[in-house]
Parts: structure tokens; sequence; C-alpha cells
């Protein structure tokens, strides 16, 4: 496949990073351009993490950031008293809007999320599903079951796995686990192959460089 890279990042290797209010930890699963300065420095572009919400807080400000959050597990967050965040619901505002954070329910929430600076890319968030299809006259199930997914390019794709095992690409590389993250650059519009033999569920994050 022409002008595209793949990679697989292992949730094993997400790097715990501190908040920047020291209320907590996101574990961090990638930042562009890679070893640039969060979440100051004119270098820094976006950042994909993840986090464990235990208590109440305030949101940290991002200023010249926009920022897609969604409940990853858990019951869901409340955001200043006005905004309820769903499970698999993505929510996008603004870095510099003071935000106050409340869990719902009493167990912690797993969020994920990307913060991006909104005058060199922008971003979208989605929650994709592929189930398996019975096949044959008697309707069994296939060992290996091949969906598509178009990406826009040039920019950069992130599929992270909520639930199920997939490959993805021709060479079909390294499984990709429940919690895994597959990095994917483009340089024009394209169609990845995903294979997987059960039924998947996966957050799907597209950065587009304005330039």
């Amino acid at each position: 496949m022409k002008n595209i890279s793949i990679s697989v990042i292992k949730q094993s290797n997400y790097k715990n990073m501190p908040w920047k209010n020291g209320l907590g930890f996101t574990h961090q699963i990638d930042i562009q351009p890679p070893g640039s300065s969060f979440p100051i420095g004119d270098a820094f572009s976006w950042r994909l993490s993840s986090a464990t919400v235990s208590r109440s807080s305030a949101f940290s400000l991002f200023p010249n950031c926009d920022r897609i959050l969604v409940v990853w597990t858990g019951a869901g967050l409340l955001l200043n008293n006005t905004v309820k965040l769903e499970r698999l619901k993505p929510y996008t505002f603004s870095g510099e809007e003071p935000i106050n954070c409340d869990i719902i329910g009493d167990t912690d929430v797993v969020d994920f999320g990307i913060i991006f600076r909104r005058d060199l890319v922008t971003a979208t968030m989605s929650v994709r599903s592929f189930k398996v299809k019975p096949t044959g006259d008697q309707g069994l199930l296939s060992h290996e079951h091949v969906h598509h997914v178009d990406l826009v390019g040039p920019g950069f794709s992130y599929l992270t796995s909520i639930h199920g095992c997939f490959t993805v690409g021709e060479s079909e590389i390294e499984l990709v686990n429940p919690g895994d993250t597959v990095a994917i650059h483009v340089e024009e519009a394209t169609i990845v192959k995903i294979v997987s033999s059960e039924e998947i569920m996966f957050f799907h994050v597209h950065v587009t460089p304005r330039n």
C-alpha cells in the first residue's frame, strides 16, 4: 500500500504523565511531533491520551487548544453541572473553557481524548463497530471477517480498540488487543483493511494538518 505507514502502540507502552493540576495521571498514547513538550512549546500539535477519573476536579486550561473527550468506561461525567458525558459519546470543547468535572455514580471513570492546537490541525472522533455476520447455509460464523475503513489524507488516524481483537493493513501486522491503538499516517485518501474473528468496536480519531 502506497503512502501509508501503520504501527501498533500497545497499552503497556502508554506513558504515564502527571496532570497539569497535579490531581492525577494521564496515559499518553501518542504526541506529535514525537518528543515535543506538553502542554507548552511551539512544537506541540496534538496529544492522544486516556485517564482515570476517581474524584471531582477542575480541568486544566489549555490555551489555543481544542479538546475532544469521551467516556470509555464508567457511568459518565458531569461538566459544570450541566453537560452529561455518557459512555461512548464524544464531546468537543475549548481548552480555554473553565470546567469542573464530577463523576456520575460510585465507580471510577476512564476517559479517552485528544487535545490539539486549533491553529495547526483539526481533529474528529467517532466510535466505529463491525459485527460478525453468519455465512453459509448453516448460518455458521466464518473464521475471518474483513472490514474496510476510509481514511482522509493527508493526515493521521488512530484506531483504539474498545473491545475485540483485530489486525490492520495488507500485511496484517501485530494483533491489536482491547486497549491497544493503531497509528496510521496517510499522504492521501485511502482505505485500510481490518481483519477480525469477532465483533469489534474502536475509537477512530483523525487529525488533519491545516497547511
